[in-house]
């Protein structure tokens, strides 16, 4: 009798063990590195607004201890479909005086720059690729993704698109996303697993260094002021005639 128990057990378990195989066989497969890489364009290109702050920096390799660097600090604001503004401070400006600004109100497109003056610009498009040699590619990394008429190397124009891993990254799951430029430069990618954006770029520049543009504070689809899109320029002091005074 006991024998018998044995044996009906020894099959239960074997039934058991041979459903959770076939349960695993068909577990859906985890996301390719190009379809993670898809689904973050889907996201921006679907955006209905789109805000985050920011950091450039770079790693510079020296000895056993790589000296980081801050170089710009910067804020996106966008709502679908054309009101958008992007600002930045370089690392010699902060603390100092405000840094460069570009905006569109729906109609027209400026731009600002601290050591300039207030200029109206033909396009978005044509805004942020001024500013991106400026803002170290900042101005125009995700804005390409948000909007098709910004230029530029987009994300999804990688080859050979990998994923390597998924760790955590300033308190966000991301898939980490590994693609080369048409170049032939590796860009790595910390993608949120939450909501498929981007959190951090990194790839390496012809000097040796690493440059990562960090993105905090992202929010997605989330109501976005107005006000926000109509700037007003700081006055500018100026000498005349030897007396100081204001300008716009």
């Amino acid at each position: 009798m006991k024998f018998k128990k044995l044996i009906r057990v020894l099959c239960l378990a074997f039934i058991g063990a041979l459903a959770c195989g076939h349960a695993f066989a068909q577990k859906k497969p985890s996301l390719t590195g190009t379809q993670i890489v898809q689904k973050m364009a889907a996201q921006y290109a679907g955006a209905k607004s789109y805000q985050d702050e920011g950091l450039v920096q770079v790693i510079r390799p020296e000895g056993s201890a790589p000296r980081v660097e801050a170089l710009n600090a910067f804020k996106t604001y966008y709502v679908r479909p054309n009101r958008f503004r992007f600002e930045w401070e370089s690392n010699s400006w902060v603390g100092r005086q405000p840094g460069s600004i570009l905006w569109s109100d729906g109609k027209d497109t400026f731009s600002y720059h601290a050591w300039g003056k207030l200029e109206r610009v033909e396009s978005i498009g044509t805004a942020i690729g001024y500013a991106a040699g400026i803002s170290t590619g900042a101005a125009e990394m995700v804005t390409a993704l948000l909007m098709d008429d910004v230029g530029g190397f987009r994300f999804t124009e990688m080859k050979n698109i990998s994923l390597l891993r998924e760790e955590e990254f300033e308190g966000e799951y991301c898939f980490v996303v590994r693609g080369y430029h048409p170049s032939g430069t590796p860009i790595d990618l910390w993608i949120s697993k939450k909501d498929f954006l981007l959190r951090k770029e990194r790839e390496k520049g012809e000097d040796g260094n690493l440059y990562e543009d960090i993105r905090r504070i992202v929010k997605f689809n989330e109501q976005i002021s107005e006000q926000l899109f109509e700037f007003s320029p700081p006055k500018r002091e100026t000498w005349a005639e030897g007396i100081l005074v204001a300008e716009r």
